[in-house]
């Protein structure tokens, strides 16, 4: 074929190509004007995906539509001018019929915005003195289960129920909770409770995020001894009233039956109860500090970041 004709995909005849600069007559020129000019025709048309197939098509129509138009780098902006494309484009209703077929389009990435309202929020509350895999595990698995838009790590200034316990600083438990969830967009970290005086009530919390988050599904996130012990809290009827109790079983213990529950927490508390099984993963925070004293290793208990920030500032040597 000469260097001056080209072939038109529809009839499949020949004709010439005078209009075109030298350099972009043939095949070869397709896909390259395809990746240049489609980003200055997507703001016009609002197609913010389009598939493979539709980049196929779209420069096959090409040679038609340059036969009518003369030859600049800019000539789709010119006939998508104006507030609206032209319906009858040829390549704007390629594009839009492709964008019928969901099945070509990769789909987006969740984004979790901790500002929106309207979610299924869990709250998973202590000292995290450190954290490490049973927290993360505990978190993950009721997210799961709850099908919960986030998961808030809410770090206590001083847990009213351990008024012996001496936590580290607070804000750097709240830093090596940020180290831990690097990387999961569901989880986050609330400091409100390191904002407010000591001791930390879960009762203040809840009533804080009620009222930043008034649309939200509370979720209370919770171990089954606590539960045991959860009429001894402040306010535990308003609390089972603001926030759905997910209690998650002990390791290597079932979760809670329907009449244990009742039995500890009352018939109108458990109510509002309920169960998540988790997998039986034996850590404590105690243990971990402890180890960290005697310069053991924390390998596969906490997540790397964590064990590097514990080596760094040595918050359990002294």
């Amino acid at each position: 074929m000469s260097a001056n004709h080209i072939t038109d995909p529809e009839t499949g005849q020949q004709r010439e190509s005078d209009k075109l600069p030298q350099e972009l007559a043939g095949p070869v020129f397709r896909p390259i004007a395809f990746r240049q000019e489609v980003p200055a025709l997507l703001p016009r048309c609002k197609v913010v995906r389009i598939s493979f197939q539709a980049a196929a098509k779209f420069a096959a129509v090409q040679p038609a539509r340059r036969e009518t138009t003369p030859a600049t780098t800019n000539h789709l902006q010119r006939d998508c001018s104006g507030p609206t494309c032209s319906a009858e484009s040829a390549p704007v209703a390629l594009l839009r019929q492709e964008s019928r077929h969901r099945e070509h389009f990769r789909p987006l990435e969740p984004f979790i915005n901790p500002r929106v309202t309207f979610m299924r929020m869990g709250i998973l509350g202590g000292t995290f003195d450190p954290i490490h895999y049973g927290h993360l595990l505990a978190a993950e698995a009721c997210r799961e289960a709850l099908a919960l838009n986030q998961v808030r790590f809410m770090p206590a200034a001083a847990s009213p129920h351990k008024p012996d316990q001496r936590a580290a600083d607070g804000h750097a438990r709240a830093d090596m909770i940020q180290l831990a969830i690097a990387g999961c967009p569901e989880f986050v970290v609330d400091r409100r409770e390191l904002r407010r005086p000591a001791p930390s009530w879960t009762i203040d919390t809840l009533r804080s995020l009620r009222s930043e988050f008034p649309e939200a599904e509370l979720f209370l996130l919770l171990g089954a001894d606590s539960l045991r012990e959860f009429l001894t809290w402040k306010d535990p009827l308003e609390i089972s009233r603001l926030a759905t109790l997910a209690v998650c079983n002990r390791p290597g213990s079932p979760a809670p039956t329907p009449a244990q529950t009742a039995a500890w927490v009352g018939p109108e508390i458990a109510t509002r109860v309920v169960p998540v099984s988790i997998p039986g993963i034996d850590l404590s925070a105690t243990d971990l500090r402890q180890r960290s004293r005697q310069g053991q290793s924390l390998r596969f208990r906490t997540p790397r970041a964590v064990e590097a920030f514990l080596t760094e500032h040595k918050l359990y040597r002294n």
